[in-house]
């Protein structure tokens, strides 16, 4: 053995595997049958969002730096309870944001997790408004996780499964709009929003319309062309890419403010699938000429984008318009450039060159 010393299951590809240092998500095989559906079958998604949810409020062990010896463990975030967006749960499982909403709502549902949404200030003093933070409830994931057993070692049905197709609302009115039936979405005075989120999207006449995605957002407003053309503002063109998606995701029973005006959800999502690179194009445009500090990015661009395919016409009307006096004085030669007429402009250019 060249003096070495060599340790072997006896099976090669085992001892290929010994030698692969694999981390991450722990997921208890009983999960398939304690997160389930309503019909009985496992909700693989939420399995994953809880496996995921459960591994970062795992401890992290602290040992001592001379002696290797355990000390004492620490929590893996810094808030009191996980942040997490539906597109952070979304991106770290390789699912749609769509998909990890539903998910939330099945774990909710099921009691193992608490939503907390917050109206937040950064330390820049910038505003960030409706932001997730998800609660674990230790004594729920353990009895998912070491459930009671009929004699056939089969799970008793002690919960209730989580029905995919709940759509029940109940009105918050001092918000004016609607909130989805939950115990467990914790509402205390740092929240100043509810949650708008409701798993099933339908039309206006309860048909369930095509599925969201951001590859479908982006081809409708021509996503490159856009980074093309504006390759200093890629960060307001993907916050607009998302508001579209969160509009898109709202309910039609719902109200979103607009303006200071309550307009029915069904409304603005029409106007938002409607729009197209140009309507985006104008709305950056007007925030690099408003020269104004915007203090709610995300009120203003809710409002912007849904009046862009009006206020857009009457804009390069006046354009237009403009553009059109502006030639006819150059074509006549009574416009002057610093404070020289086109015609002796022209005159001093020849002479120059002569």
């Amino acid at each position: 053995m060249n003096g070495t010393l060599r340790y072997s299951s006896g099976n090669d590809i085992v001892d290929q595997i010994s030698k692969i240092n694999i981390t991450g998500n722990v997921t208890p095989i009983i999960w398939y049958q304690t997160v389930c559906n309503s019909n009985g079958k496992p909700n693989w998604v939420a399995v994953n969002v809880l496996s995921d949810i459960v591994y970062w409020y795992r401890p992290a062990e602290v040992r001592d730096e001379v002696t290797g010896q355990l000390i004492g463990f620490r929590k893996k975030f810094k808030a009191e309870y996980l942040q997490r967006s539906y597109r952070q749960l979304g991106k770290n499982i390789n699912i749609s944001k769509r998909q990890a909403m539903a998910a939330v709502e099945c774990l909710v549902e099921l009691g193992v997790v608490r939503k907390h949404i917050r109206n937040e200030m950064t330390q820049s003093g910038q505003q960030l408004y409706n932001v997730m933070y998800l609660e674990l409830v230790a004594d729920k994931l353990n009895e998912l996780t070491y459930p009671e057993l009929n004699q056939n070692g089969v799970v008793q049905k002690n919960v209730v499964p989580y029905d995919e197709k709940c759509t029940t609302l109940v009105q918050e009115k001092e918000q004016g709009r609607a909130k989805k039936s939950t115990t467990n979405t914790k509402n205390t005075t740092e929240i100043t929003t509810v949650d708008y989120i409701n798993p099933i999207l339908s039309d206006i006449d309860g048909v369930e319309i095509e599925e969201i995605s951001l590859d479908k957002i982006k081809e409708q407003l021509d996503y490159k062309a856009l980074c093309n053309d504006y390759p200093y503002d890629i960060d307001k063109i993907d916050g607009i890419v998302d508001l579209i998606e969160d509009i898109l995701f709202f309910d039609n029973a719902e109200m979103i403010t607009v303006n200071k005006q309550k307009i029915p959800a069904y409304k603005v999502k029409r106007k938002y699938r409607e729009l197209n690179m140009y309507d985006v194009q104008y709305v950056i445009d007007g925030i690099s000429q408003s020269g104004k500090k915007v203090i709610n990015m995300r009120a203003f661009l809710l409002t912007s984008l849904y009046n862009a395919p009006t206020t857009k016409g009457l804009y390069m009307a006046n354009w237009v318009s403009s553009d059109r006096a502006r030639l006819a004085e150059l074509q006549t030669g009574t416009v002057a450039y610093n404070g020289i007429s086109i015609d002796d402009l022209e005159n001093e250019i020849l002479a120059n060159n002569s």
